[in-house]
């Protein structure tokens, strides 16, 4: 099923029209309403044609839907303007405590992110909180965390997560491995390449990543490394979960054998130990112990090591060591995995109608911007009160809002009636 022609079509017209009538609203940075919530003489024409725009946004988006309520007017419109604009400013409040706003202008940053989200089927709130989360994971650079973030927001669409989730994940391994900013890319691609070979889900392998990655990472284990094992041995049946716990002990084994264990390892002529897991990169090692095992289908149990290592290692070095060493191989055809996936995603009619859904909050978070400051007015009366009586406090601070809500639906939701 695909989205009807009048809301991929018709209804972004629609909505482009909005946003610039929007900006005319707001041209100069001057507000057309006063502070009563009332638009002025000059405003009203503009107003009315913002009225009538968004009318036609509710005929776009009820006729092929069938839903009944739809937008009722721009009354509506303004409630739901306030209750996206008020979440995201929330949000990105949240993300200026971690930045340093002298030096970093905070509304082009909202628009980066508003931005953002009509190009990915990811809300700006949500994009938002992983902008913070980004922030918080070390990367206090403005644009290297926006890129992240973006980055993100793509592998969250392609794997079917949320942006936190995958910011995490990317976060994570770019942290344990010290790598740049700049190889997000590579990592997000690695991940999907482990999806697409192995039996995991990319939320799924998203939340265990960190189990492994710091002690892969001290190991010597690349992360490309990390992903064939990942694959691999879920491949063979083990869940994500058991699987990263598994190989988090085997590098911790082989960093820190016991005295039991090196004896066996002597014995059998191994070298298991990190030195040599260094030294020969981790393909290299499980190769060479593959090769000593030979057809001694004892010697993995003869090492003693404890039930979560063993598992790993009788896979990779065992009944699955041919298929690790063809995940290696994929590994290399790992670029671009990411856009492959969200490219895919991004196409179903979900992805469509959250984008279309996305490009009409966005005017709404701008039209929020625009007549905040007359709700807040309210507010401040509430606030400001000096009544004694906490009751008829409330009760006039409220009745002020709704006052000024009224007033700014009727005098913008005219065009309706006329």
């Amino acid at each position: 099923m695909s989205i009807p022609i009048n809301i991929t079509v018709t209804g972004n017209e629609q909505i482009k029209e909005l946003d610039q009538l929007l900006k005319k609203l707001k041209k100069d940075g001057k507000i057309a309403f006063d502070e009563t919530g009332k638009a002025g003489e000059k405003a009203k024409p503009k107003v009315k044609k913002f009225g009538n725009a968004l009318k036609k946004i509710s005929r776009v988006i009820t006729g092929p839907l069938g839903l009944t309520a739809g937008f009722a007017g721009l009354g509506f419109a303004i409630k739901g303007a306030i209750g996206n604009m008020v979440k995201f400013q929330t949000a990105m409040a949240e993300v200026s405590t971690l930045i340093d706003t002298s030096t970093t202008d905070m509304g082009k940053l909202n628009d980066n992110i508003v931005d953002l989200s009509t190009r990915v089927p990811q809300d700006a709130v949500n994009i938002s909180k992983g902008l913070y989360q980004t922030i918080s994971a070390g990367i206090t650079d403005v644009n290297d965390a926006l890129f992240v973030t973006e980055v993100a927001t793509k592998a969250a669409t392609g794997g079917l997560t949320d942006t936190n989730t995958a910011v995490d994940a990317i976060t994570t391994v770019l942290n344990a491995y010290q790598k740049s900013v700049g190889e997000a890319n590579d990592v997000s691609d690695v991940l999907f390449q482990t999806v697409k070979d192995g039996k995991t889900r990319f939320g799924e392998l998203a939340q265990g990543i960190g189990t492994v990655a710091s002690s892969a990472a001290l190991a010597g284990v690349k992360f490309r490394e990390l992903g064939a094992a990942i694959a691999t041995i879920t491949k063979f049946g083990v869940n994500t979960e058991l699987a990263v716990t598994a190989l988090n002990r085997l590098f911790l084994q082989i960093a820190t054998p016991t005295d039991a264990l090196r004896k066996k390892a002597k014995d059998l002529h191994i070298e298991f130990n990190i030195a040599a897991l260094r030294a020969k990169g981790f393909a290299g090692f499980m190769k060479d112990l593959t090769e000593k095992f030979g057809d001694n289908q004892n010697a993995i149990f003869d090492l003693g090591l404890d039930i979560r290592a063993f598992r790993a290692l009788s896979i990779l070095g065992g009944t699955g060591a041919k298929e690790f060493g063809k995940r290696l191989e994929a590994m290399g055809e790992r670029a671009g995995a990411t856009e492959t996936a969200f490219k895919k995603m991004n196409k179903t009619t979900d992805s469509q109608f959250k984008l279309f859904k996305n490009k009409f909050n966005a005017v709404l978070i701008n039209l929020g911007d625009v007549i905040l400051p007359a709700v807040n007015t309210g507010l401040d009366l509430f606030l400001s009160s000096e009544n004694i009586n906490a009751t008829n406090t409330m009760s006039l601070g409220m009745e002020a809002i709704a006052t000024k809500m009224k007033n700014i639906a009727d005098s913008a939701g005219k065009s309706r009636e006329e």
